[in-house]
This record gives C-alpha cells, structure tokens and sequence, in this order.
C-alpha cells in the first residue's frame, strides 16, 4: 500500500422502513449468533419497543460502490443516567468478518456518543466471548462487576460489566491504525434519538431471525 490510501469506508445510518431489509439480511457466524440477538429479533424489537437506537454498519469498496450494509448496532440511553450509554448489539455478517469493520464501528458510535453529550459507554459481555472482550481492550474498556450484582433494568443474562470512558480512549490512534489498513471512516453528527421503527411488512422479516440467541438471553 502507498502512503494511506483509503480502500473502504465504514458508516452508520439510522435503520428505517428504507433499509430495515438490508439490515436483516445479514447473517451472522454461529460463533456471534450465540452471544447477539439476530438482526430479525432485533428489528421485531424495534418495531415494538421505543427506547433504541438502532443502525446499519455500511460498507463501501470497490466490490460495493454504492454501499452495502454487513452489520447492526442496537443502543439504549440509560434511563435513569443521562450520560451512559449502553452497548447491546454490535453485529458484522459472517462474510466480512476479519476486516476491521467492527472496530471502524465502533470509532463512529464512539465520536458520535461524544458529540451526543454521553460521558461512558456500557456493555454487558460474557467472559467467553473473546472477540468482544478483545475489540474492548483496543477502546481501553475497563472490566467490572458481574451485571447480575448491578441495579439496573438495562441489561438481563450473566454478563460481565464492560465500561469505556471516553476521558481513557484515544480514539486518534485506533483510526491510524485503520488507515494504514485502508480503512477509513465516515462520522456521524450525532446519535439519532431512539424510537420505534415502523416496518411496513413485518412478515417480511426472515423468521429464523425471530430466535433469541442461546443458549439464553443476551442482552435484552
């Protein structure tokens, strides 16, 4: 590669009745399945439920000019604690994993928190999921109590606290980093505000989609 060639563009867009089907058309690897709720169960969630925000992670390269959407990210604003925000689906198709999208997403939902006026960043991961426990390590997540020990109606299942303040992560390094792969970003303003998504044919909807991962709840 010659200098820093961007290659891709990561972004993320608000899920609405536009794209919800590209959005449940990814498919996540076994692996991932087992910890995230499918993209099908989680736009059934949208369609009922007013407290997330939900996006596509859009992927452009020369095989997809016009822009492809290869993941989902699910977050809810603490209820009761207006500068947290919770973390609870971050999902890439099986077919482009390995190639740093995740970690670019997760670049966009950082800045974009920022500018949001959100102070921390929660998730709740389970101790053997180490693909997750790794992406955090690179946004200097710290690792805390077990949420079961937490008070709170956010976050349900065995999971393990997982917080990133935005005061502890140099967003600036992890970009280079990308940019030496090629890999460039696209910010957004702001987060949009949460709220129901009206699908206008939720039959539509790709019934195996409609399975909470198991073997039990993850996230909500």
């Amino acid at each position: 590669m010659q200098g820093n060639l961007i290659y891709t563009t990561v972004s993320l867009e608000a899920v609405n009745a536009a794209n919800w089907h590209e959005v449940n058309a990814v498919r996540l690897a076994p692996e991932q399945a087992s910890f995230i709720s499918s993209p099908g169960y989680t736009l059934l969630q949208i369609s009922m439920e007013s407290v997330w925000i939900l996006l596509g992670i859009r992927l452009t390269d020369l095989a997809h000019p016009d822009g492809k959407i290869v993941g989902y990210a699910g977050l809810i604003p603490d209820p009761t604690k207006p500068d947290i925000l919770w973390v609870h689906r971050l999902g890439i198709d099986q077919n482009y994993q390995n190639r740093h999208i995740g970690t670019a997403a997760a670049c966009i939902l950082g800045e974009a928190a920022i500018r949001s006026g959100f102070r921390e960043a929660r998730s709740g991961i389970e101790e053997s999921n180490e693909h997750m426990h790794g992406l955090h390590k690179k946004f200097n997540a710290q690792r805390g109590i077990a949420l079961d020990d937490l008070a709170t109606d956010i976050v349900v299942g065995d999971e393990q606290l997982c917080t990133v303040d935005r005061g502890d992560t140099d967003l600036s390094s992890i970009l280079a980093s990308l940019q030496e792969k090629g890999i460039g970003v696209q910010f957004l303003q702001a987060l949009p505000q949460p709220g129901f998504i009206p699908l206008p044919v939720p039959e539509d909807l790709n019934p195996s989609g409609f399975q909470a991962p198991m073997p039990g709840p993850r996230g909500l």
